[in-house]
């Protein structure tokens, strides 16, 4: 309940849990599991229970449910020229993907959202979009 209680406890959760499936130190298993027990205790709350069971003051629930805000849906996620090339997200955390050519006009893409169509292997160090990739072999 502690951790489901407050956006910025939660923000860190996700920038931890992202470094660590990053580095796969998590597995998605794990991930499911423990936003099985976020959403549990979300629930709960919502319900003006403390994760034990006992009833909470209704001060002390609208306390709580205003900074237990839910992620926003993709609805609500606006699209930018300065997000993902392919799919205009946002681009942040492991997913993210820059061309090392530092004068590319489309540097950000999502590992995903670029892998099955690149010219070069994602994994490789100093990765060039399709667009660059190509301009550097008929130099």
């Amino acid at each position: 309940g502690w951790l489901a209680r407050a956006q910025h406890r939660m923000l860190e959760f996700g920038k931890h849990s992202s470094v660590l499936l990053a580095r796969d130190v998590l597995d998605d298993e794990v991930m499911q599991q423990a936003f099985r027990y976020i959403n549990e205790a979300r629930a709960k709350f919502a319900k003006g229970q403390s994760p034990h069971g006992e009833r909470l003051a209704a001060d002390d629930r609208a306390k709580g449910m205003a900074s237990t805000k839910q992620s926003p849906k993709v609805s609500q996620i606006r699209k930018g020229a300065n997000g993902c090339t392919i799919c205009q997200l946002p681009v942040i955390g492991p997913r993210l993907l820059v061309c090392s050519n530092t004068t590319c006009l489309k540097r950000l893409y999502h590992v995903d959202c670029i892998k099955g169509d690149a010219v070069m292997s994602v994994t490789k160090p100093g990765w060039l979009c399709n667009v660059c990739s190509r301009g550097r072999g008929s130099d």
